[in-house]
């Protein structure tokens, strides 16, 4: 498994994520992104990086095809679970 090195949400957040044309973004932007676009409401003015993401599909071992904003929210999920884990044990 990736990123197995241990490593503070806070800085995790602010690590590079995404590319879309000539913009880089971190994953609090991404996750901004998503969440003013997908999360909120619906925003006529949809995040090119988000539109990007819609627009590709990834396909799972069980036949299901989802776009790669749902791969990512996953992928966050894990992120912060497993960062979360390793604070609580420490306190």
């Amino acid at each position: 498994m990736i990123y197995q090195n241990p490593i503070d949400l806070d800085v995790w957040l602010d690590l590079h994520s995404a590319n879309e044309s000539e913009n880089a973004y971190t994953h609090r932007q991404v996750l901004a992104a998503i969440g003013n676009t997908v999360g909120a409401r619906v925003d006529r003015n949809i995040h090119p990086l988000v539109a990007a993401l819609r627009l590709t599909k990834s396909a799972t071992a069980g036949g299901g095809e989802y776009d790669l904003v749902v791969d990512y929210v996953r992928h966050v999920a894990i992120v912060a679970l497993q960062l979360s884990q390793s604070t609580l044990r420490l306190s």
